[in-house]
C-alpha cells in the first residue's frame, strides 16, 4: 500500500512539474464554462434553434481543420525538436504566413460555396453560416498561437491564453444569445474571434524576425501538414457525421438536438484524457528517436488511461442521466440513453488517443490518416444504415464501435512502429 501511495505521489509531482495540472484544471475550468454557457444557451433557444446550433458548430468544427490546413501540428512537431533558435525562427515565420493564406482563401472559397441554394438540408443554419465562416482566418491564427506554447513545452503559458479566450468567448456569447437570440450567439462569436485573432497575430509577429520563404522549408511543413490535415478532417468526420447523417436522414432539428445535448456532455470529458495526452505529445516528440524511450512511454500512458477511465465512465453511468435532466430539463430526457452508449465509446477514444499522440509525436502523421480514413468509410455507412433503422441510437452505436475500432488500429500500429530495440534498465 505504501508502495501504491509512493508512485501515485511521483506521478502527481511529476505530472505538476510537466504542466499536467496546469492543462488539466485550465481544461476543467473551460469546461464547466462551456458547460454552464451551453446550459443557457439551451434554455434562452428554442430545441429547433438548437439544432441549428448543432449544425453551424459541426460545419464550423469542420472548415476550421481545412483552414488551418495542418500548419499548427507542424509548428508544434518541429519547435519541440532540439534545433537552434534560427531555425525555429523560420519555422515559426513560415508557419504564420503559410496559415494566413491557407486560412483566408478556404474562407472565400466556402463564402461562395454557401450562395449556392438548398446546398445544407437546413436553409437557417446555411444563412448564418455565410456570417459565421469568417471567424476561421482569426481562429486559425489563435490556435497557432497555442501550438507554439504547447511545442516550446510552455503548458502554464498556453493554458492561462487558452482560459482567458474561452472565458471571454463563452460569457460573450452567452449574453449574446440572451439579448439577441440566435442572432446574438452568432455575431457575438464573430466578433470575440475577430479580437483574439488580431491580438494573437500581434503576439506571433513580435516573436520572429521577417526572413525569406524557402522552398525546403515550405516543403518539410506541408509534407507533415498535409498527413495531420486529412487525418484531423477524417477524425472530424468520425466525431461529427452523426450529428449531419441524423440532420439529413431523420429532417428533425429537435432530434439534432437531443443527441446535441448527448454528445456534448460526452466531449466535454475528454479533457481528463486530452490533458493528459496532450500535455505528453511534446515530451514523447523531443524522445521519436528512441523506440525504447518511446514504447515505455507509450505503455505506461496507455495502462494509465485504461484504468483512470474505467472509474471515470462508471460514475458517469450512474449520474449522467439525472444531470442532463437537472442541468438542460426534463425535455432532454432523451438525450439519457444516448449518453450511455456514448461513454463506451469515451472509454475507447481516451485509449486511441494515447496511440494517435504518440504516432503524431514519432513523426507519422500519414499512419493516423490511414487510420481515421478507415474511420471514417465506416463510420459513415454504419451512420446511414443504423440512423434509417433505429434512429439516433443508431448514431450513438456507430460512434461508440467506430471508437473502438479506432483504438485497436492505433495499438496494432504503435505495436508496429515501435518494435525492435531492448528496453533500457
Amino acid at each position: 500500500m505504501q508502495k501504491i501511495i509512493e508512485h501515485v505521489l511521483y506521478d502527481m509531482k511529476r505530472s505538476f512539474r510537466y504542466g499536467v495540472f496546469h492543462f488539466f484544471f485550465s481544461s476543467v475550468f473551460i469546461q464547466l464554462l462551456r458547460m454552464v454557457s451551453r446550459i443557457l444557451i439551451v434554455r434562452f433557444l428554442t430545441p429547433s434553434q438548437v439544432g441549428n446550433i448543432g449544425v453551424i458548430s459541426t460545419v464550423i468544427n469542420f472548415t476550421s481543420i481545412m483552414a488551418g490546413f495542418g500548419i499548427n501540428a507542424s509548428l508544434l512537431k518541429y519547435i519541440s525538436e532540439s534545433i537552434s533558435f534560427e531555425e525555429k525562427n523560420k519555422i515559426l515565420f513560415h508557419s504564420v504566413v503559410l496559415s494566413l493564406i491557407f486560412s483566408i482563401s478556404i474562407t472565400l472559397f466556402l463564402f461562395l460555396f454557401l450562395q449556392i441554394p438548398h446546398i445544407l438540408s437546413d436553409s437557417v443554419s446555411q444563412f448564418y453560416l455565410k456570417f459565421f465562416i469568417w471567424i476561421l482566418p482569426f481562429k486559425v491564427i489563435f490556435n497557432l498561437l497555442l501550438s507554439l506554447y504547447h511545442g516550446e513545452k510552455k503548458i502554464k503559458m498556453r493554458s492561462i491564453v487558452n482560459f482567458i479566450q474561452m472565458f471571454i468567448l463563452l460569457t460573450g456569447v452567452t449574453l449574446g444569445t440572451f439579448l439577441w437570440k440566435l442572432n446574438g450567439y452568432v455575431f457575438s462569436n464573430i466578433f470575440i474571434f475577430l479580437i483574439t485573432g488580431i491580438l494573437s497575430l500581434s503576439v506571433l509577429m513580435k516573436r520572429y524576425n521577417i526572413t525569406h520563404m524557402e522552398k525546403s522549408l515550405i516543403k518539410k511543413l506541408m509534407k507533415f501538414a498535409i498527413f495531420s490535415l486529412f487525418a484531423n478532417e477524417f477524425a472530424l468526420i468520425v466525431s461529427t457525421a452523426d450529428i449531419l447523417s441524423i440532420s439529413y436522414l431523420l429532417k428533425s432539428s429537435t432530434s439534432v438536438a437531443y443527441y446535441f445535448v448527448a454528445v456534448s456532455l460526452m466531449r466535454s470529458f475528454r479533457l481528463i484524457p486530452s490533458a493528459i495526452t496532450q500535455t505528453a505529445l511534446p515530451y514523447i516528440s523531443e524522445r521519436s528517436t528512441s523506440n525504447n524511450k518511446v514504447r515505455k512511454m507509450y505503455y505506461a500512458l496507455l495502462k494509465k488511461m485504461a484504468i483512470l477511465m474505467f472509474f471515470v465512465i462508471l460514475i458517469l453511468y450512474f449520474i449522467g442521466g439525472p444531470l442532463i435532466v437537472i442541468l438542460f430539463g426534463k425535455d432532454y430526457a432523451h438525450s439519457i440513453p444516448l449518453l450511455k452508449v456514448l461513454l463506451i465509446g469515451l472509454f475507447f477514444w481516451s485509449l486511441g488517443n494515447v496511440g494517435g499522440v504518440t504516432l503524431l509525436a514519432r513523426g507519422r502523421p500519414d499512419l493516423n490518416f490511414y487510420t481515421v480514413v478507415i474511420e471514417g468509410i465506416i463510420n459513415i455507412v454504419l451512420n446511414i444504415l443504423l440512423i434509417k433503422r433505429y434512429g439516433i441510437i443508431g448514431a450513438a452505436v456507430s460512434t461508440s464501435f467506430t471508437y473502438f475500432l479506432r483504438f485497436i488500429i492505433n495499438l496494432i500500429l504503435c505495436r508496429k512502429e515501435l518494435k525492435g530495440g531492448k528496453d533500457e534498465g
